[in-house]
């Protein structure tokens, strides 16, 4: 049982970042789109 939190935790950091890499990369896109 203690294993689970630490799993939920990492999980959720991976997600976190993940989608900010996604969002940061697509706002990379949109700049160079109008530039």
């Amino acid at each position: 049982m203690k294993s689970k939190p630490i799993v939920m935790e990492h999980f959720s950091t991976v997600h976190t970042s993940f989608v900010v890499d996604f969002t940061f990369t697509n706002n990379i896109t949109i700049l160079m789109g109008d530039s």
